[in-house]
């Protein structure tokens, strides 16, 4: 974990004195592009998962093999291609909201600094799993 900016910036910047630190210092900027598309690809990924697991995935609401039945009794024919175009649609408007509200997660939620984890986990977290160890083990 890196513990400020400039760390972060040092490990993709080196010396451009001779070629050897120049290509090491390509080659480590290279890794960084590798990690930050890993960044959005797992955003992807993610995404695709809720959409499929949580949310219905390709399936729209009242639409079945012959078209669309809504409750009331209203049927409504749809060609085999309709269909499949609104289930595609409908996938990648889910999955792009879910990529849309990661990102503006973890856009508007603040980092933490490193001494603000480690007092959080030493502090915090191991008060509350000692206080809920003592109560568990009253009942």
């Amino acid at each position: 974990m890196a513990e400020d900016q400039a760390d972060t910036v040092r490990s993709t910047r080196g010396r451009v004195g001779t070629g050897r630190r120049l290509s090491c210092r390509i080659f480590r900027r290279q890794i960084f592009n590798v990690f930050s598309l890993a960044e959005f690809a797992e955003i992807v990924t993610v995404a695709g998962l809720v959409t499929t697991l949580f949310f219905g995935g390709w399936q729209v609401p009242y639409l079945l093999r012959d078209g669309f039945h809504f409750p009331l009794g209203r049927d409504v024919t749809a060609a085999a291609l309709g269909r499949g175009a609104a289930s595609g649609r409908r996938f990648y408007a889910q999955g792009g909201f879910f990529c849309w509200l990661q990102i503006l997660l973890r856009w508007s939620v603040p980092r933490f600094r490193y001494d603000q984890v480690m007092r959080l986990g030493l502090e915090d977290a191991v008060a509350a799993s000692a206080d809920q160890y003592c109560r568990d083990g009253a009942l």
